[in-house]
């Protein structure tokens, strides 16, 4: 059975099917239906026909290329007669059909992919274009954020006792001592581990492709040294001992510290090297390191420097008559940059503290720290540049010494937090609360439902003058400035900001300052204007919106 191809859409045609036109030149042209004859017979071109397979080949939707068309071939070459060469043609006929079949369906889906990444492309660029559309208004993220830090800071009053394994797990803690190794240079083998603990921690693999670091070259030498790569972070401190007993006139060894590779390492530097000018002290004395009669104790000894650092922190190592005392300390965060608005507070505990070891400055400093002048004053009354100040406070900060509040005034309006509600629920929190806001001690102390009337009724447009002139604190014995202190110190409060926003041309120097990211304490403290005075002149200046965040 012969199946014949439509000369214009390129259909199959089947015996008894189509029609066939004979042209004057004996040129056959055959039909699969009336639609294609009356087109060839209007001299339609069929590659501009969407509807023919010939476009949809130009067009790229459907396959063209491949091995299995060659079978499809027309050929006039006779052949003889074969019952097997025509039972082998039969089965190799139904072979070629399942393999086109499957590559034609490969060639769609390959094509179908293309149309879904170009859709997802559009979208992501339309998304992109209209963000405004579905992005969250700036007030709702806010609020979102100040939820999660409340509810992170209350798992974190919870939970005050927590294991060092856990921290291991968060990016930029400290974490645990995963490993602790000996490395040396062989005269003969080059660089090797020579002790481990635990055992293959350090794989041979991995250590040939770092050695290089581990044990490195002359300028590197005596040098805290952090190899971050590989999924592990390396600590270690490369030392020479340059000595004619040894092969080739020098010892070199490294031993390094190991842990994960998200974990902050800088608390073992200090214990790194510390432990390297020990071992250079006991290996010049008695070839501690070098001799293998020592191997054992070696072993034994970073056995008992990782356990006990990373269960107590310190750990104390006796070799002979010689002693060494090991500790990590704890080493925390950079402190905020101080501001001159912000008002420095000493903490309860180093009040009665003496300062006289500290340096000139900070002893300049401390008598004005009050908790009632702000930086720019302390400056001027201490007879201290600005800087250095600043620098005094935040160092002071960082050793948990001071603590920064915004600057108190009556015109302040201050707005309670979720925390207010640990006021009734925390009895000790309570209790400090009332001790602190007392105002003269002879008299019997507040009621807490009037400390707690006082911070409830704190909100958006009511100023502190205001509530004080509504519910008068001092006549209940309370001290409205140490209330304000002890609800900012524990995040029961906040303070709410003016941010002048200047909506004109062409501003003058002071209106440079209404941009949106200075506030009214800020103002005052570059002007040296009162904040009535700045308040006055926005109120009169109508280009000028002030937003209170």
């Amino acid at each position: 059975m012969r199946i014949e191809t439509c000369y214009f859409c390129s259909s199959k045609v089947y015996p008894g099917h189509g029609m066939l036109f004979v042209r004057n030149d004996c040129k056959q042209f055959r039909f699969c239906r009336k639609k294609c004859r009356r087109a060839f017979t209007r001299k339609k071109n069929p590659r501009k026909a969407k509807w023919t397979k010939v476009y949809r080949k130009l067009a790229g939707k459907e396959l063209t290329v491949d091995p299995c068309f060659e079978f499809e071939k027309r050929r006039n070459a006779p052949v003889k007669y074969d019952r097997e060469l025509w039972t082998k043609t039969i089965d190799a006929i139904k072979r070629v059909n399942e393999i086109k079949e499957r590559r034609e369906k490969h060639f769609v889906m390959e094509r179908l992919r293309k149309g879904t990444q170009r859709e997802i492309h559009d979208d992501v660029r339309d998304v992109q274009k209209n963000i405004s559309l579905i992005r969250a208004p700036e007030g709702i993220r806010k609020k979102d954020l100040e939820a999660e830090q409340n509810k992170a800071m209350e798992v974190e009053d919870e939970e005050v006792e927590y294991m060092d394994a856990h921290i291991s797990n968060l990016a930029g803690r400290e974490g645990l001592i995963k490993c602790i190794f000996l490395s040396e240079f062989h005269a003969t083998v080059g660089s090797l581990i020579k002790h481990q603990v635990p055992d293959n921690y350090i794989s041979k693999d991995v250590f040939d492709l770092i050695n290089v670091y581990i044990l490195p070259k002359r300028e590197l030498e005596r040098q805290i040294l952090t190899v971050n790569t590989l999924g592990i972070k390396i600590v270690g401190y490369p030392i020479k001992i340059t000595s004619p007993r040894y092969a080739r006139n020098a010892f070199y060894f490294n031993l390094c510290f190991v842990c994960d590779h998200f974990s902050r390492s800088v608390q073992y530097e200090s214990v790194v090297k510390k432990l390297a000018e020990y071992l250079i002290m006991i290996e010049t004395e008695c070839g501690f390191l070098s001799r293998d009669e020592h191997r054992p104790r070696i072993q034994h000894m970073l056995n008992k420097i990782m356990k006990d650092l990373n269960e107590t922190r310190v750990c104390t190592i006796v070799e002979g008559e010689t002693t060494i005392y090991l500790k990590i300390v704890r080493i925390a965060d950079d402190p905020p940059e101080v501001f001159d608005h912000q008002v420095p507070i000493l903490r309860l505990e180093f009040k009665d503290m003496s300062f006289d070891s500290w340096d000139l400055t900070t002893q300049q400093v401390l008598p004005y720290i009050n908790g009632v002048y702000h930086v720019s004053r302390i400056a001027a009354c201490a007879d201290v540049e600005t800087s250095l100040v600043k620098s005094c406070v935040q160092n002071l900060v960082y050793y948990n010494i001071v603590e920064l509040l915004p600057l108190f005034k009556y015109s302040n309006v201050y707005m309670c937090t979720r925390n207010l509600q640990k006021l009734t629920k925390n009895h000790h929190l309570s209790q400090e609360c009332l001790a602190i806001v007392t105002l003269n001690r002879d008299d019997p102390p507040p009621t807490m439902y009037r400390v707690f009337q006082l911070y409830s009724q704190m909100t958006h447009g009511v100023s502190l003058k205001t509530l004080c002139i509504r519910l008068s604190p001092r006549l209940n014995n309370i001290d409205e400035r140490k209330l304000v202190e002890f609800g900012l110190k524990h995040n029961l409060i906040r303070c709410i900001n003016k941010y002048p926003i200047f909506t004109g041309s062409i501003p003058n120097s002071r209106q440079r300052l209404y941009n949106g990211l200075n506030h009214f304490d800020e103002i005052c403290c570059r002007t040296g204007l009162s904040s009535q005075k700045i308040e006055e002149s926005i109120d009169s200046d109508t280009n000028v919106t002030v937003i209170c965040k």
